[in-house]
């Protein structure tokens, strides 16, 4: 199972491929403008709705991002060390 957090992404996804969407998780007590929108976005494409605490949420995107961050790391590192190899490239 793949999670995709953020409300752009997440209103993206639900517009472009509804049915690749299991479940929408929401923060309980959150009621604004932009929260509303991607909920009714949600219930028209017959995407089920669940509410969590914010806890709970932050958890399960915790688990996400630290299995991401060596890879990160990494690509960084590729990234950095490319550039300053570009540097000195023609000073010798």
């Amino acid at each position: 199972m793949q999670y995709i957090y953020g409300i752009h992404a997440v209103d993206s996804l639900l517009r472009q491929n509804p049915r690749s969407v299991q479940r929408l998780w929401a923060q309980q007590g959150r009621e604004d403008n932009r929260i509303g929108a991607l909920l009714e976005l949600a219930q028209n494409q017959g995407v089920p709705v669940a509410r969590e605490s914010r806890r709970v949420l932050d958890e399960m995107v915790k688990g996400l991002s630290s299995l991401m961050e060596p890879f990160i790391i990494v690509i960084l590192g590729v990234l950095i060390g490319g550039i300053v190899v570009s540097m000195y490239l023609p000073i010798f």
